[in-house]
């Protein structure tokens, strides 16, 4: 009995030693995070082969040492650790499968935001492989750059074929401008309804580790604010608005009803807010904080009725209407470059509750020439 025991503990330790070596190597090549040591390094977006880092104006870019985590068994060159050179632009990194047979290199740029105006004339789209359209940035080297998002991925996630954020000729200025359209959902999963999808645009990244039922949550708010810029006092821009007829919105039985007696709004509103050096990196506001986070300093909110928002037609026509908003600073906030980190966040929206799939169906907002005025920082000698 006893060797018929060690005979069959043989043949299963053979049987597994064979299915370990049979297992296939892996073929993945992706770069899983890319980051580096110290108080410089603010945050990274990595897509399908590019990624830019953020990091402080003083960043010493002749000198970066990139800590590089890649899929599993995958090799990288240069090798994660090795010093590198991004003064003069962008370096390529090429990702090799565990098996040896699969490659892809990614484009990594090191972005300073102090070098960059906070002026926005939406003039540079890139199409996704998923068919939508990103707004693109042009960094100090004039290589196109990726620090806005939308909710096209959500939509994108759930395969619908339209996108409520899109370039568009109707521009105050240039060739484009941003546009902004409350969409259709019709989307009806097992614990899901989806009646429609608002357009947003914002500065910072979106996100599905949420999933799409937790929409507020899907916004990474926030990209890094430079001190050399100075404290924000004001935000402009111009915009079109036109909303749509039938307001729809989930009752309390989670049916979907519409109606003509809720006339919808659009959101348009920016906030600085501060975060501790050590968790710039993974430190964002979502639709939900957004709203109350103690972190935040200072709003700009688009609303008629305030008093001290300048709302006109512009001079130029076209349809748009001036927006000049000041930033109203919590009551004793006094900014601390040299203790926190700051970052700003901007955000349009066709449907003011769109996060909560609220809003009339072809709400359209189109926005141009965006801009976030400073006053000129006191420099000490």
């Amino acid at each position: 009995m006893k060797s018929k025991v060690l005979l069959a503990t043989a043949i299963t330790a053979l049987s597994l030693s064979s299915c370990i070596k049979d297992e296939p190597l892996g073929k993945e090549t992706d770069i899983v995070s890319f980051k580096i040591e110290g108080d410089e390094y603010v945050s990274s977006d990595i897509s399908e082969t590019t990624v830019s880092v953020i990091v402080t104006e003083y960043a010493d870019l002749l000198n970066i040492i990139p800590q590089i985590e890649v899929s599993q068994g995958a090799t990288i060159s240069p090798e994660s650790g090795v010093k590198q050179d991004f003064s003069e632009g962008p370096v390529t990194y090429r990702i090799t499968s565990e098996d040896k047979k699969y490659w892809k290199d990614y484009t990594v740029s090191f972005i300073k935001p102090a070098l960059l105006n906070l002026v926005f004339d939406f003039e540079n789209w890139e199409e996704s492989k998923q068919g939508f359209y990103n707004m693109m940035l042009k960094d100090n080297n004039n290589k196109l750059i990726k620090l806005w998002d939308s909710g096209n991925p959500g939509i994108a996630f759930v395969n619908k074929g339209e996108f409520a954020t899109a370039p568009t000729s109707d521009a105050y200025k240039g060739n484009y401008a941003a546009k902004l359209e409350t969409l259709e959902g019709n989307i009806n999963f097992v614990n899901l309804k989806i009646p429609i999808f608002s357009g947003s645009l914002f500065y910072g990244n979106f996100t599905l580790d949420h999933g799409i039922g937790e929409p507020r949550k899907c916004l990474m708010l926030g990209q890094y604010y430079p001190s050399s810029i100075g404290k924000p006092l004001k935000f402009t821009g111009y915009y079109k608005y036109k909303p749509g007829s039938k307001y729809v919105y989930l009752d309390s039985n989670n049916n979907v009803q519409t109606t003509t007696s809720i006339k919808d709004e659009m959101s348009i509103y920016a906030v600085l807010f501060k975060v501790d050096k050590k968790e710039a990196a993974k430190t964002y506001l979502d639709g939900i904080t957004i709203m109350d986070s103690e972190k935040i300093v200072a709003r700009a909110d688009w609303k008629p009725e305030t008093a001290s928002i300048t709302d006109k037609p512009a001079e130029e026509g076209k349809g748009f209407t001036r927006f000049e908003i000041p930033f109203i600073y919590k009551e004793g906030e006094e900014l601390d470059f040299e203790n926190y980190i700051y970052k700003i966040t901007i955000l349009f929206a066709s449907s003011k509750d769109g996060n909560e799939y609220k809003g009339a169906i072809g709400s359209t907002l189109i926005v141009d020439e965006v801009e976030i005025i400073s006053e000129t920082p006191i420099i000490e000698e």
